[in-house]
């Protein structure tokens, strides 16, 4: 099938196309991921045994709840800063949000040792 070939009046025809190029591209990945792969990924997404989470437990006494948080909230945004690199909003959020995690940690630090 040409897709090209394919003009567009109307919505009818624009959701046909949209539909023939979907299918293309479900056909184009089932060949190019291998089976293995797929089914794999199907099984860990409905399999029952979950990872379990483990808590955070501070090393040093002074890293204390209000630190754990911060750290959190920092893991979380590198998280999505590494999925998206190229966003500035969060680029900004996360650069922020570890030199105040920096300040907090080096506050605690000094005020538990002096």
């Amino acid at each position: 099938l040409q897709l090209a070939s394919i003009s567009c009046s109307n919505e009818s025809d624009i959701n046909h196309l949209n539909k023939e190029l979907i299918e293309v591209y479900h056909e184009l990945a089932s060949k190019i991921t291998p089976q293995k792969v797929r089914t794999e990924r199907v099984a860990q997404k409905f399999s029952k045994h979950k990872k379990k989470r483990r808590r955070m437990k501070p090393k040093l006494p002074w890293f204390d709840a209000e630190c754990i948080n911060s750290k959190k909230n920092l893991n979380r945004l590198a998280l999505k800063y590494g999925r998206n690199p190229l966003d500035s909003v969060i680029r900004l959020l996360y650069y922020s949000n570890r030199k105040e995690h920096k300040k907090l940690v080096k506050s605690k630090k000094s005020s538990f040792i002096g």
